[in-house]
């Protein structure tokens, strides 16, 4: 669940108007108060306040229960996931908090790196729940006028007490909220500087962000080692952030994550000059090692969706056999396998480690003196090293005959070029459109690579399941055998289509820009 919500901190001197007054059409659906009691978990460190997540157990009200808020996408959403409360009152809420779930706990691990989940903070609150509706009695937002006591760490007397006022779009659009927003503002109300309850009750208690935001000394702004901290801190986030996502099965999450892992190893490749070599070499591997971990998981979603695709293009009377529904179960099941041996490495202290790393990193990145050369003196200079590496992988790939061998060497140009195309993409900022020209010819490189890739990926699943339909009554290999014929002619395709390609991205002219 997505909520989308603003939040306003009223003064007990401030008179707010009747809601109906805040835009046209708007009036009073319903009104009611409750008395709220919830118990927020965090750890020892305030983790999850760090990485601005929230974790709580309520009882009162529609929303009793386990809830885990984590950030949206965007400015003002969260997502909220929601589980059903344990059966106890109030009392034994206080005196004996029961234990953070297994399932909560886990969907929070890349956050906590595995340390305990303990109740931290007491909220206190009086409810009064207005529904706002317009025409047609359409509920468009909830507003909730809330009085909060907060306790910390188990004490009998709130260390803080305020009123809030909170805006949850229910029907209505984000323009309706800005609209409404807007209103409460003029008259009186403070747009929060909180996150959360939780985030103000806590205060100053959490500290820092756990992936610190990094900030560049006035000498190094400029040099090669802070594009490399900076690129390093937003893809570490990312992983961090995408981490729930994969957990619960979502499959653009695990894209996302994969992309994540991919751009950190590009990365350090090609920032190695500028750093320890030993550092670097480690946290590849280890990289590699959780990309291989998510690999079967996003595989076998890209080729399903795309021999849907390609199953769609054939006349009814080429498909023989339950084919669609093979192919289904097939990947159905792959998907569950890969995606339980995903959730036990993610568990894993090898996992936690790791995650560890790329924070502490982030903090104090592993760079060398070379790292403080300006980025326009050296990002010409690294960038020309990753093409050479991208030039001898073509030119090994074009000197082989068609087979298994060529396929190989063209996936490794694939992945040559997919790094280039990161490595210009974490300059852009500095050179500009050189910058972005090379990662445009680099992107299309490993684009029609990559389409090439999953066709010899899917022939040999074809293949395979091709050669058991014999075995079954009423099933039959032909479709399978098309199939596969046309996702080899795809790959021949590429293979074709890609000196032209070559020729465009290395080009002199594209990469003497770079030194103007």
């Amino acid at each position: 669940m997505i909520e989308v919500e603003r939040r306003f901190v009223v003064d007990d001197d401030v008179e707010l108007p009747a809601f109906e007054s805040l835009a046209p059409s708007l009036r009073v659906g319903s009104v009611e108060t409750v008395d709220l009691d919830a118990i927020h978990y965090d750890t020892s460190d305030y983790r999850l306040a760090r990485t601005g997540a929230a974790l709580r157990l309520r009882l009162g009200g529609k929303d009793s229960g386990w809830r885990l808020k984590l950030p949206g996408k965007s400015a003002g959403t969260r997502i909220e996931l929601r589980r059903p409360a344990p059966p106890l009152d109030a009392a034994s809420l206080l005196l004996e908090p029961p234990a953070v779930p297994e399932e909560l706990s886990d969907l929070t691990l890349a956050r906590t790196g595995g340390r305990t989940l303990q109740p931290v903070v007491r909220l206190t609150t009086r409810r009064t729940r207005t529904v706002l509706v317009g025409p047609e009695s359409r509920p468009l937002a909830e507003v909730d006028e809330d009085e909060v006591g907060a306790f910390l760490n188990g004490r009998s007397e709130p260390h803080d007490r305020w009123k809030e006022l909170e805006i949850e779009l229910l029907e209505g659009s984000p323009r309706e909220l800005a609209k409404i927003s807007r209103e409460l503002e003029r008259s009186g109300g403070r747009p929060a500087e909180y996150p959360s309850k939780f985030a103000r009750a806590i205060g100053a208690a959490a500290g820092n962000p756990l992936v610190a935001e990094p900030r560049p000394s006035k000498s190094a702004a400029d040099s090669v080692g802070w594009v490399f901290t900076r690129r390093w801190h937003d893809l570490v986030l990312e992983i961090i952030e995408r981490d729930v996502g994969v957990r619960l099965g979502d499959t653009e999450a695990v894209h996302r994550m994969r992309v994540a892992i991919r751009r950190l190893r590009s990365a350090l490749r090609t920032f190695t000059p500028v750093l320890d070599k030993e550092s670097a070499r480690w946290l590849r591997e280890e990289l590699g090692w959780l990309g291989s971990v998510l690999g079967p998981l996003r595989d076998t979603d890209v080729l399903r969706s795309q021999l849907e695709r390609l199953l769609d293009t054939l006349p009814p009377s080429e498909v023989i056999g339950p084919v669609r529904d093979e192919i289904d179960s097939h990947f159905a099941e792959a998907r569950q396998q890969a995606l339980a041996a995903a959730l036990v490495a993610m568990r894993s202290d090898r996992y936690l480690t790791l995650l560890n790393v790329l924070r502490a990193v982030s903090a104090a990145p592993p760079t060398r003196p070379k790292a403080k050369r300006t980025v326009h003196s050296a990002a010409p200079w690294l960038l020309r090293r990753d093409l050479e590496r991208v030039a001898g992988r073509f030119e090994a790939a074009q000197a082989l005959e068609a087979g298994i061998e060529r396929e190989r060497a063209l996936h490794e140009v694939r992945k040559a070029a997919k790094g280039m195309r990161y490595a210009a993409e974490a300059f852009e900022p500095f050179l500009g459109k050189a910058a972005t020209r090379i990662a445009k010819r680099f992107e299309a490189i490993h684009e029609l690579l990559g389409a090439g890739q999953d066709a010899v990926v899917a022939g040999a699943v074809l293949r395979e399941l091709g050669a058991g339909m014999g075995a079954h009554p009423g099933h039959n290999g032909y479709t399978y055998g098309l199939l596969a014929g046309l996702e080899e002619r795809r790959f021949n395709d590429a293979a074709s289509e890609l000196p032209e390609l070559w020729e465009s991205a290395s080009r002199a002219k594209l990469w003497d820009a770079l030194d103007r």
